[in-house]
């Protein structure tokens, strides 16, 4: 009886199994990546969702019952309209974004960490931050309106611009 010999391998065998092999790899690879990135644009709107939710709310609830209040350094083209609202204890206060957060500035004087009021704990954020923050006022229909801007804070590409309008019921 004639023994067979035991054959391995050829080079061009290896080497095309290797080119599948890294051909699959790319393409798990690629696919997991768009993957995370849907995953976290996802996340994203969902949360800003939520959080615009929540922020309409803050908004509604001090604007709602404010009175417009000319700044003695307002001027023309100013992003930020001053308030009074009783209910908040303001006087000639304001909203601004600070640290990426909504803040109340009570009083007409230079914010500082110590004099702003929060509308939100900051764990309403989780993910994101607040920038660009606008409020006017427009005197004929006692409407204040403005607009602000989610960022996450996981993918600065990712953004949200919201506008917002609120007819005070206090002229």
């Amino acid at each position: 009886m004639k023994k067979r010999a035991i054959r391995g391998f050829t080079v061009v065998e290896m080497l095309v199994a290797m080119l599948i092999l890294a051909i699959v790899g790319v393409g798990l690879t690629t696919g997991i990546s768009s993957a995370i990135g849907v995953y976290h644009t996802s996340v994203f709107t969902s949360e800003s969702q939520l959080l615009t939710g929540t922020l309409d709310t803050a908004l509604a609830d001090v604007l709602r019952y404010a009175k417009y209040e000319k700044a003695a350094t307002e001027e023309e083209g100013d992003t930020t309209a001053h308030f009074s609202n009783t209910n908040y204890r303001v006087v000639n206060g304001s909203l601004l974004a600070y640290e990426g957060r909504l803040k109340m500035n009570p009083t007409d004087g230079a914010p500082t960490k110590d004099t702003l009021l929060n509308l939100l704990s900051d764990s309403a954020y989780s993910t994101m931050s607040l920038r660009d923050l606008t409020l006017k006022y427009e005197d004929t229909t006692h409407v204040f309106s403005g607009s602000y801007t989610l960022v996450s804070t996981r993918d600065s590409t990712l953004t949200k611009t919201v506008n917002f309008a609120y007819r005070t019921l206090v002229c």
